[in-house]
């Protein structure tokens, strides 16, 4: 004799536009699938019964390292000083990979990189790419330095005036540590960094970046503020979910370093 298993299954990904999880029973008793990101899920009939707050869980990983970040070792080998540079990322392939599009984003960098350096971890599609379409020269005047690692690269954003990218999870990351950040793409999946963090759309020709980055230069940027529950907790907040799904005590964790 065997005793029935239930299987929990851990979704990153699903509805990540709306600030709740959804705990979704299947259709088999034994088994319950938990989604842990935020999600879109009230549209989508999801009950509220089987929908939990429990913030971001990748802002859990930047807090607990915040204070760990070398700050000191890597402005000295850059030679940076705090907020005196901007940090640039790059590698969506619908703004790297077509050589029109490249020479737009690098003409429309440069005047920034003219009145402070820009800090360029260039991803290793986008450097292939410079090369193929003979662009080194078009990028000479950023600071292209090699992939960093994650403690070494928020330390950089920690300690930047301002961010650009095309990434997602920066997004996040430059709300919580209230650095002003310019998204190279024409929507997001993180609306709550512009709601009320610091992010600004800029387009994803970069075509709006010359008016945000005067304003920033203005008045300093959007400071915003940290989204409710993304306190560092929010993978306590998980395992105490599944917990209850499973019938289990209520688990506890110890609360992330504020950094």
């Amino acid at each position: 004799m065997t005793a029935k298993t239930r299987i929990v299954r851990i979704g990153n990904s699903r509805g990540i536009r709306n600030p709740k999880t959804l705990l979704d029973e299947a259709e088999l008793p034994e088994e319950v699938e938990l989604h842990a990101e935020p999600g879109r899920l009230v549209g989508e009939g999801v009950p509220d019964a089987r929908i939990f707050c429990v913030g971001n869980v990748m802002i859990d990983t930047l807090l607990r390292h915040r204070a760990q970040a070398p700050w000191d070792r890597l402005a000295g080998a850059l030679g940076l000083e705090p907020r005196g540079y901007a940090v640039l990322t790059l590698h969506r392939p619908a703004n790297v990979d077509s050589a029109e599009r490249l020479v737009t984003l690098l003409d429309r960098l440069a005047p920034i990189a003219a009145s402070m350096p820009v800090i360029f971890p260039i991803h290793p599609r986008t450097a292939k790419r410079l090369e193929e379409h003979g662009l080194r020269g078009a990028a000479s005047g950023l600071r292209l330095v090699a992939p960093l690692g994650y403690l070494d690269f928020l330390a950089l954003m920690d300690h930047a005036a301002c961010v650009l990218t095309d990434s997602g999870g920066i997004q996040e990351e430059t709300t919580v540590l209230g650095v002003p950040c310019f998204t190279i793409r024409d929507n997001t999946e993180r609306p709550v960094t512009i709601a009320c963090g610091t992010n600004t759309l800029v387009g994803a020709d970069a075509r709006d970046l010359a008016a945000a980055f005067a304003d920033f230069q203005a008045t300093g940027g959007k400071r915003g503020r940290v989204p409710e529950l993304w306190d560092g907790r929010s993978g306590q907040r998980v395992a105490e979910v599944v917990a209850r799904a499973l019938g289990g005590g209520v688990a506890t964790a110890p609360p992330a370093a504020a950094g």
